[in-house]
C-alpha cells in the first residue's frame, strides 16, 4: 500500500492509455462527420469507422481494468479524458489552439489525479455475489443511496420551479448525468467483478443459480441508457467543451464516494492522513476542471466565432478576389481564394449565411 507501487504504475499507465484511446476514437469520428458534406452513410467513412473500431476495443479494455481497480481511484482516472481532449483537440482541429491557461488546467489535473490515487487504498479484493449482496445491505449504502435520489429530486425540483422559464438547462443535465454516470460506474464494476469469476475462476455458479448478476447487468445497461440521453438534452445549444468538465465533476464526486461506502475501500487506507490528502488530491483535480471550464466560457464570450471551410475549384473560382461580405445582423463573411471565415456577434438576430449569388453552400 505505498504511494508509488508498481501496482499504482500500472494502474497509471494503463488509465493513461485507455483515456488516450478514448479521445482518438471522439476525435476521429468528429473530424470524419466534419469533412463529410454529403449524406454519405457513417460506415462509408472509414475514419468514422476506425474512431468507432478504437472506442469499441477501449470499452472492452476500460471493462477489464474496472474490475481491478478499486472505485475510488476509477472516478478521479476518469479526468484525464479531458486533460487528452485538450491536448489533441489542436492536432484534430486546425483552428483550435492550446492557451497557457488551458495548459495550466491540465497540469493541476494530472497533478491532482497523481496525487489523488497515490494515497487510495489501492487494494482491490476479489468480490463474491455473497460480498456484494452483504454490501447492499450496509446501512453505508443506504445511506450514500439517499443522498444520491435527494440530489437528484433537488435538481429536478429546481429545473422544475425555479427555472420555469428556460426548463431544464446544462448544469441541471449535467449534474443528473454525473450522478447517474457514478452509479453506472459501480453497477459496471460488480458486473466485471462476477464476469471476471466466471472468466478468469471458472466461477460461473453465480450466473446459473441466481438473477441477480443479470439484475445489475439490466441496471448497468438501463443507467448508462438514462445517463448518455440526459447528456444529449443538455448538449443542445450548448458547448460540449464547457458541459462535459461539468459532468465529470459530478461523476468524479459521487464516484470516488460510492467507493468508499459501498466497497469499504476507506479500510485499506491509513487513517486519517490518508483521506486528507485523497481529499486535497481531489479538490486540486476540481480547480484544475474549473480552470479548464472557465477558460472554455471566456473564449466562447469573447473568442471569435469562425467557419473555416476549403473551397473546391469550382468555388475558388467565384471567390478569386479578396473582399468582405456583409450579412447583416452584426456578421460579416470574409472571402479569399482558399477559404472564408465568418466572423458572428455574441447575440446574432440571424444565423449567418452567405448570399446565394456568391455559389457557396455552407
Amino acid at each position: 500500500n505505498k504511494p508509488f507501487s508498481m501496482r499504482l504504475f500500472y494502474i497509471v499507465i494503463s488509465s493513461l492509455a485507455l483515456s488516450l484511446g478514448s479521445a482518438v476514437g471522439m476525435h476521429c469520428q468528429s473530424l470524419s462527420l466534419a469533412r463529410e458534406l454529403t449524406n454519405k452513410s457513417k460506415f462509408k467513412q472509414p475514419l468514422w469507422v476506425i474512431g468507432t473500431l478504437i472506442l469499441i476495443m477501449d470499452a472492452v479494455g476500460d471493462f477489464i481494468f474496472i474490475g481491478f481497480v478499486p472505485q475510488s481511484i476509477l472516478a478521479p482516472l476518469g479526468a484525464l479524458s479531458l486533460c487528452w481532449n485538450t491536448i489533441l483537440s489542436p492536432c484534430f482541429r486546425d483552428a483550435e489552439r492550446t492557451s497557457p491557461i488551458a495548459i495550466f488546467a491540465v497540469i493541476l489535473i494530472y497533478g491532482g489525479t497523481l496525487f489523488t490515487i497515490s494515497f487510495a487504498g489501492n487494494a482491490s479484493p476479489d468480490y463474491s455475489l455473497e460480498d456484494i449482496d452483504g454490501f447492499f445491505r450496509q446501512d453505508s449504502f443506504r445511506i450514500y443511496a439517499t443522498c444520491c435520489a435527494i440530489f437528484l429530486l433537488l435538481i429536478a425540483l429546481h429545473g422544475y420551479y425555479c427555472n420555469k422559464n428556460r426548463g431544464y438547462g446544462m448544469y441541471h443535465s449535467c449534474g443528473m448525468a454525473g450522478c447517474l454516470g457514478a452509479q453506472s460506474l459501480l453497477f459496471a464494476k460488480i458486473t466485471s467483478e462476477l464476469v471476471r469469476h466466471a472468466v478468469i475462476d471458472g466461477k460461473a455458479e453465480y450466473w446459473k443459480t441466481s438473477l441477480l448478476p443479470y439484475l445489475f447487468v439490466l441496471t448497468f445497461v438501463v443507467l448508462l441508457m438514462i445517463q448518455s440521453k440526459l447528456l444529449e438534452w443538455g448538449m443542445v445549444g450548448e458547448d460540449p467543451l464547457v458541459m462535459i468538465p461539468i459532468y465529470q465533476s459530478v461523476w468524479n464526486i459521487f464516484g470516488s464516494i460510492g467507493g468508499f461506502l459501498f466497497f469499504q475501500e476507506f479500510q485499506f487506507m491509513n487513517l486519517p492522513l490518508d483521506v486528507i490528502m485523497y481529499t486535497l488530491g481531489f479538490i486540486i483535480t476540481l480547480l484544475g476542471i474549473a480552470v479548464l471550464v472557465k477558460q472554455q466560457v471566456f473564449h466562447n464570450q469573447h473568442g471569435t466565432s469562425g467557419i473555416r471551410v476549403d473551397l473546391d475549384e469550382l468555388e475558388m473560382a467565384s471567390l478569386h478576389d479578396d473582399s468582405i461580405i456583409s450579412c447583416g445582423g452584426g456578421i460579416s463573411i470574409t472571402t479569399s481564394e482558399s477559404q472564408f471565415s465568418a466572423s458572428v456577434p455574441d447575440d446574432p438576430d440571424e444565423p449567418p449565411s452567405l448570399p446565394a449569388s456568391r455559389g457557396v453552400t455552407v
